[in-house]
């Protein structure tokens, strides 16, 4: 029987992560599509319309995500999808209990009760098993190292920011969600509060996580995410102003971070793809060759450093064409 190869992503993590794209996909749908019915359709009732939309555009968000990592041989290439997913939810599981209550658990309607103790099963069921398999890969990969070009210095301060904003909100917001409320754009409940906090707080990982990792090619599948995230919430601004504390400033201040994110997702994406279509011109930023450094420069043919041995008597090669020595013609 062939092993899996050393920092490949195991079968088990692969299927976790394609069950949960699954998850997230219906739940987001369900949010967007049914924000004013969630007292029929959803695992319990959302008053404002805008937090559940807010939510259900963090879960398409989430999807996308993690279908991406589903998709990855590279265990380093789907890894930054773990943490935050792993931190979510478990938060929303301890959310959940807490106010367990408000959930339609005894609805009248079988779809309003299936909804709600299929939401219990998923968070009481997703922690540990992806928890365990979490482990099962860490083992899988162990000795992988993170390699790849580092991050611009000002697209990784901006995780870093970001990240901290991010879990220091939803902090707040998990732990004293009545008095953090009042910081919010938008009305929320104790149980909406803590529900955004639990997203707010997953999203803080991954982008401290980001920022800590520093490798464009480890966090290629952020970029696109963070993008989608970033349109899909300011679109919910759009479609539910009137919910909005607008002569507030907090209200300003969502929506300069959402433009934040929008442009990081935006460069990240720009750069990883520019890195993807260098490897795939075969041509590298630089090349050691026989202990001879050759430099590439772009639209232009390679050029030679260093001291080469007398060309050998004969044609000259055809022009772009080399030598075994790594010389131009």
């Amino acid at each position: 029987m062939v092993g899996q190869p050393t920092g490949a992503v195991t079968p088990g993590m692969r299927r976790m992560l394609w069950i949960a794209a699954g998850l997230v996909l219906i739940q987001g749908t369900i949010l967007l599509a049914l924000h004013d019915s969630t007292a029929r359709y959803f695992s319990w009732t959302i008053a404002v319309p805008v937090t559940a939309a807010f939510l259900g555009a963090g879960y398409l968000s989430a999807a996308l995500l993690e279908a991406a990592a589903a998709r990855q041989r590279s265990w380093q290439r789907a890894r930054i999808a773990v943490p935050g997913v792993l931190t979510f939810t478990t938060l929303t599981l301890i959310v959940t209990l807490v106010h367990i209550q408000k959930f339609h658990l005894a609805a009248p309607a079988p779809v309003t009760r299936a909804a709600a103790w299929g939401w219990l099963a998923i968070y009481a069921g997703v922690p540990p098993v992806l928890g365990y398999l979490w482990w099962r890969q860490a083992q899988a990969a162990r000795g992988a190292a993170v390699d790849g070009r580092r991050l611009p210095p000002v697209l990784r301060a901006a995780f870093g920011l970001q990240g901290a904003v991010m879990l220091i909100a939803g902090g707040a917001l998990i732990t004293v969600p009545t008095r953090t409320a009042s910081l919010w754009p938008w009305p929320l409940t104790a149980l909406t509060g803590r529900a955004v906090g639990a997203w707010l707080i997953g999203l803080g990982v991954i982008a401290i996580q980001s920022w800590y990792l520093d490798r464009r090619e480890a966090l290629a599948i952020v970029f696109p995410a963070i993008s989608l995230y970033a349109v899909l919430q300011l679109a919910v601004l759009g479609g539910f102003g009137n919910s909005m504390h607008w002569r507030q400033a907090q209200a300003w201040y969502y929506l300069l971070f959402l433009a934040s994110l929008l442009a990081t997702g935006i460069a990240g994406t720009v750069t990883t793809r520019r890195d993807s279509a260098r490897r795939l011109s075969g041509v590298p930023p630089s090349v050691t060759q026989q202990g001879l450094h050759v430099a590439a420069r772009p639209d232009r043919r390679l050029t030679r450093t260093g001291t080469h041995p007398p060309r050998p008597p004969g044609p000259r090669p055809a022009l772009g064409s080399y030598d075994v020595c790594g010389r131009t013609g």
